[in-house]
């Protein structure tokens, strides 16, 4: 049935920027493949090597980007992952496009919540509404210990968004 979820791309964005490592692949994938003929936008995705890139069916006007962090994301040294992932420096230095962007990032959770995710909701100033951005895993712990740093993480965002409307 393909991967399923809230996301999908929304026809009055002017423009789509999609990313991701291994984990979000199939998510890019379908999302590739439901935009129209005529989208623009661009696309990331942080794979171990060019063995890993597989072909997928991208319109025209969107620009699809490897990345190659030199081996398994939980196995590559930290200057390749985490707050140095490929995927962090080639949005934040990707040309933004004018217009309304439609954002899916996510992957390992160092890299999309903690790096991506203030660049283009702070610095880009992309509302909610129109950003999809979550960490699937996070490198060095388990399933359980990811998912209590997810709650921990929530919690902390909700005190700070109330202490900036306060």
């Amino acid at each position: 049935m393909g991967p399923a979820g809230a996301y999908s791309p929304d026809p009055a964005a002017d423009w789509h920027l999609l990313a991701g490592d291994e984990s979000a692949l199939p998510a890019i994938a379908a999302a590739l493949e439901a935009l129209p003929a005529d989208a623009v936008g661009k696309a990331f995705i942080e794979v171990a090597d060019p063995a890993d890139e597989i072909a997928l069916s991208v319109p025209p006007g969107v620009q699809l980007t490897w990345l190659h962090r030199g081996g398994r994301a939980d196995l590559v040294a930290d200057d390749r992952a985490g707050d140095h992932a490929p995927l962090i420096a080639a949005v934040t230095g990707a040309a933004w496009l004018p217009g309304q962007v439609q954002v899916f990032i996510h992957g390992e959770a160092q890299a999309v919540m903690h790096n991506l995710r203030p660049y283009v909701r702070k610095e880009r100033g992309v509302g909610a509404k129109w950003a999809s951005i979550s960490g699937y895993w996070r490198r060095g712990r388990t399933e359980e210990t990811f998912r209590q740093w997810k709650k921990e993480l929530a919690a902390l965002e909700a005190v700070e968004a109330a202490a900036a409307e306060a």
